[in-house]
């Protein structure tokens, strides 16, 4: 992740659902860093419209990927 992973994920908050659908698909560990503020940020979810989560949601399960990514 370019910058700062908290601030990047209050700026967008479907980034954290982007970070584990990139991970799985491409096969990479998340970084220790990126993945730290991932619990505290994925309240912000909840501010996020149900329309835009569903499109992400269905690119995650989607990728041939979903049991890594869900997992």
């Amino acid at each position: 992740m370019i910058g700062d992973p908290a601030t990047r994920y209050r700026e967008d908050p479907v980034r954290l659902i982007r970070v584990v659908r990139f991970a799985a698909k491409l096969g990479f560990d998340i970084d220790p860093a990126t993945r730290a503020p991932m619990p505290e940020a994925a309240a912000l979810l909840s501010n996020v419209p149900a329309s835009r989560l569903f499109d992400e949601m269905i690119k995650l399960l989607q990728t041939g990927h979903a049991l890594d990514s869900v997992a």
